[in-house]
């Protein structure tokens, strides 16, 4: 089934332009993501010509901030090309960790280029000096919907001059016309350049972000929400892993410290929202399932045991407060509802009841408790039917059923965590694109036990349903093995 809706996906999320006429249009992360795992385990073609489709349009047209960095929530056209405005944390935390994800298994140099100016912004223009991450920023200002992004020739001319300003239009195809309001421009790669071009742009390009920090900046809200922060939070260790930047960690790690000092409540359960020194709203379904795999994508990249050890928190709480022959959206202990409801479908974001799945599923790898994939198992028979006949509203879930069939990777490691030997081993999986495995430290899980150093040397143990093959001390070695 995964499969067969990945394929769906390639054929219809962003066909040929000539004859895709669907407006507005809305990135659809969740879908990519099962394109681009269904592809790493089939090689098909068509998977990855589509999602390059996908990828590069986004990332050429209006919906992208080609000054500032980032995506704005969706195109009003169907070529990507003119945006409305507004920015959200949600969508910025998936497309980081989408295009991270899709550098890792391609080295589209590119797409790199892209989730690093994403991370820039969020970290520059989006986040609480504290560490937390503000939800989003509007597409008004000064009361005009976009008017702290579009240009006019004369704009530009009046910043680099000529012929700068001649090349700079060329390349974000600013136009007297225009392609939005007033005859204003929302930029766009309109062409390529060649490389001596390209490689003064990104100069001039500095220059218009400076002069358009001088403008008048959209508001922005800046309520810290907890679900929102892990989506930002996963796309920053996907970040991590893909680079190595250690500030793209920092932030992470510091995010979800201030998770855990401000929004936690006294019994560990995680509050949905802060503002202004004040935590408010116990969590819904999502805010727990989201920091919990949030909080297993840093353990897995810092390997610090008390993101592993809140993570299983977590679930145990989700287990506790939503589960009652399923997942409800609302915790059993919340307000009373006439209906309490459940919410299985994807929408701008994955669902959490798909999202709790993952960490079942991901917690049964790391500890081998049955009852952890007893409940993924339930989920699955419960929403199986439905995916198959909704795979755009189920996709998240699909890709979480993929990642159980294949049957994940359980990679471990062992050694003196502080031995600068391990650090290849461990940067040479974490640049591996690997959609269905697990990471942990051989001391912290007991799927570990037994497992050791080699002859003094770090070892890296590549396991699957707990049957290891033998030992590599190696980085070429690993490299190797996953180039198999």
């Amino acid at each position: 089934m995964p499969a067969e809706a990945a394929r769906f996906f390639a054929e219809n999320c962003d066909p040929d332009a000539r004859r895709d006429r669907r407006a507005p249009k809305f990135p659809n992360p969740a879908c990519h993501d099962l394109v681009l795992r269904i592809y790493h385990r089939t090689r098909e073609p068509g998977l990855l010509r589509s999602l390059k489709l996908t990828l590069d349009r986004m990332a050429a047209g209006g919906i992208y901030d080609h000054l500032g960095g980032g995506f704005a929530r969706y195109s009003v056209d169907e070529r990507w090309a003119v945006p409305h405005f507004e920015k959200m944390l949600y969508d910025n935390g998936q497309l980081v960790k989408l295009y991270a994800d899709a550098y890792r298994l391609t080295g589209n140099r590119k797409w790199r280029r892209v989730f690093e100016e994403s991370i820039a912004y969020v970290l520059r223009d989006m986040t609480l000096p504290e560490g937390g991450f503000y939800a989003s920023e509007d597409a008004d200002s000064e009361g005009e919907e976009g008017k702290f992004y579009v240009w006019t020739p004369s704009e530009v001319q009046a910043v680099l001059g000529d012929p700068d300003g001649a090349t700079a239009c060329r390349a974000y195809g600013v136009t007297d016309r225009g392609n939005f309001e007033h005859g204003t421009t929302v930029l766009y790669r309109a062409v390529e350049l060649d490389p001596l071009e390209e490689a003064r742009l990104a100069g001039l390009r500095d220059k218009l972000f400076a002069d358009r920090e001088k403008r008048v900046r959209p508001g922005r809200d800046d309520n810290i929400l907890a679900s929102w922060n892990a989506l930002m939070i996963q796309g920053l260790c996907a970040a991590y892993q893909a680079t190595g930047t250690a500030s793209h960690l920092s932030a992470a790690q510091r995010a979800a410290d201030f998770l855990a000092e401000r929004m936690t409540m006294p019994h560990g359960g995680v509050y949905r929202a802060w503002r202004d020194g004040v935590a408010k709203v116990p969590g819904f379904l999502d805010d727990y399932a989201f920091l919990a795999n949030a909080l297993l994508d840093l353990y897995e990249s810092a390997f610090v045991p008390r993101y592993l050890e809140r993570a299983m928190q977590l679930v145990d709480l989700i287990f506790e407060k939503f589960w009652d022959d399923g997942l409800y959206f609302t915790p059993s202990d919340g307000e009373r509802l006439v209906h309490r409801p459940r919410a299985p479908h994807d929408n701008a974001w994955p669902s959490g009841i798909s999202t709790s799945v993952f960490a079942f599923l991901r917690l049964y790898e790391l500890t081998g408790k049955d009852h952890y994939r007893d409940r993924a198992e339930h989920v699955f028979r419960t929403y199986g039917g439905a995916a198959a006949k909704n795979p755009f509203g189920f996709a998240h879930l699909l890709a979480a059923l993929d990642f159980m069939q294949r049957g994940p990777l359980e990679i471990v490691f062992a050694g003196d965590r502080a031995q600068p030997a391990l650090q290849p081993l461990v940067e040479t999986v974490h640049r591996t694109y690997q959609p269905s495995r697990i990471l942990a430290f051989a001391d912290d899980v007991p799927i570990g036990q037994g497992r050791g150093p080699i002859d003094g040397k770090p070892a890296a143990y590549v396991c699957r349903n707990r049957t290891c093959e033998a030992p590599l001390t190696s980085a070429e070695a690993l490299r190797e093995r996953f180039s198999t």
